[in-house]
């Protein structure tokens, strides 16, 4: 048991040694030339056969890499180690800022440190923010994947050289545009040599259609994790999506709950109004709201009948919650009292006879490449909505209060208040006819 607790503390020593390696100059800001990036990296056991690192070469030369060592284990991880703080050593003491010229480093570097049948795989890539292109070289790495503006395919840019090994002596660097980019994903072959849930195939199936639907790192990894049953390798990826500007009016939702990292990543995205209409503060436009807004949004979920349920539910949840608690002003207890005492149909008849306000409902097309949502925008003229008590209300959500609001979140993107908290904003995502869920 001793030695067994002395390996193992040994092993989170050398894992703490792997982390201080790994360097990453955009922790903070992610900006990486156009794009903003975001990395994935996890080791199947404590010592790691991937290593990685994002670093600044100049004001406008950002390089990044992955390194995947031969197999698995102390071997594998010493390698991808041993390569990955040359690397950063290079970079710190500006021994090049080309992308050929520090892999030839390494290249000498790394081959009279490997054994004879022992191979190296790595992806390379440099943005170059002023020519607005990257260069890259990849050694017998699983194809990098990206997204062009106008475009639904998903297109591959191959490994461009063989594995790294002690008999290297030349390389290849090619050169892609990134201006017309919206997204692009690298990776170590962990991601897409994993084995499916349900069937014996490979990961590498589905991830075209997971990268393509995916407009952020957040939500790929939420698909990846729901296609596979356990992790076999390390998984080291790179996901980047190209940032073009705020094309998106979303300022007026200055409180957002849960958080604004959806809203934040729909940055760059053309917005078209699809549809937008008035109604009056009865329970007969209620029904009418409910019948116009299902037909718009067959528009978009046609074919899916399952999400065009789910979308309908928020959206009846939410326009009650501006007819009841918005311009009728009926809150929660006094509502609980009234369907307590079965006199709650007779009670909103009674208060929308006096009620001369109107609810305006908006819907847009938010879109980024392949990636299409349907937002939704419901406004009353109420006083407005304490967004800050729905923490409060989670927590309670068996009562009444608040829960039209989470039956609505489990059903879309999420619900976002503005700060008055008059106007909701929830977001669906429109599958395309290519996509494979």
């Amino acid at each position: 048991s001793k030695k067994i607790a002395y390996n193992s503390f040994q092993e989170n020593l050398t894992y703490q040694k792997e982390r201080v390696i790994i360097k990453n100059d955009f922790t903070q800001n992610k900006q990486i030339a156009n794009f903003e990036c975001d990395v994935f990296f996890c080791p199947k056991d404590v010592l790691s056969g991937d290593s990685y690192s994002l670093r600044r070469l100049t004001h406008d030369k950002v390089i990044c890499f992955i390194i995947d060592g031969m197999g698995k284990g102390i071997s594998a991880s010493v390698t991808a180690m041993m390569c990955c703080a040359y690397l950063n050593h290079l970079i710190d003491t500006h021994v090049s800022n080309s992308l050929e010229g520090i892999v030839i480093e390494l290249v000498s570097f790394i081959g009279k440190n490997l054994l004879e049948d022992e191979v190296v795989s790595a992806t390379f890539l440099l943005f170059d923010e002023e020519k607005k292109q990257m260069e890259y070289a990849m050694f017998s790495m699983p194809a990098l994947l990206y997204m062009r503006e106008g475009s639904e395919e998903v297109f591959k840019l191959r490994s461009n050289n063989p594995p790294l090994a002690y008999y290297t002596k030349s390389l290849q660097v090619s050169t892609v545009k990134t201006d017309k980019i919206v997204k692009l994903l690298c990776f170590s072959d962990g991601l897409s040599e994993n084995t499916l849930k349900e069937s014996d195939d490979l990961y590498m199936k589905k991830l075209p259609y997971d990268f393509k639907s995916a407009t952020n790192i957040q939500e790929f990894e939420h698909k990846r994790e729901a296609r596979i049953l356990q992790q076999e390798d390390d998984i080291t990826y790179m996901f980047f999506v190209a940032k073009k500007g705020n094309a998106l009016d979303l300022q007026r939702y200055e409180k957002r709950y849960p958080d604004d990292s959806f809203l934040k990543s729909l940055e760059g995205y053309s917005k078209k109004l699809i549809a937008k209409k008035e109604f009056n503060t009865s329970l007969e436009d209620v029904d009418n709201a409910l019948i116009w807004y299902e037909g718009i949004s067959k528009q978009f979920f046609e074919k899916d009948q399952k999400c065009l349920n789910k979308i309908s539910v928020a959206f009846s949840e939410l326009y009650m919650n501006a007819y009841e608690h918005g311009n009728l002003g009926l809150d929660a207890q006094t509502k609980r009292r009234y369907l307590q005492e079965d006199i709650y149909l007779e009670k909103l008849r009674d208060l929308q006879r006096k009620c001369c306000k109107k609810i305006a409902v908006e819907i847009y097309a938010y879109q980024y490449g392949a990636t299409r949502y349907m937002a939704t925008q419901i406004c009353d003229e109420g006083s407005g909505f304490d967004w800050q008590d729905l923490d409060r209300l989670r927590q309670e959500a068996q009562d009444l209060s608040g829960r039209g609001i989470f039956i609505s979140r489990r059903n879309t993107k999420g619900v976002y208040y503005n700060s008055k908290g008059n106007c909701v904003l929830f977001f669906t995502l429109c599958e395309g006819e290519g996509d494979d869920e």
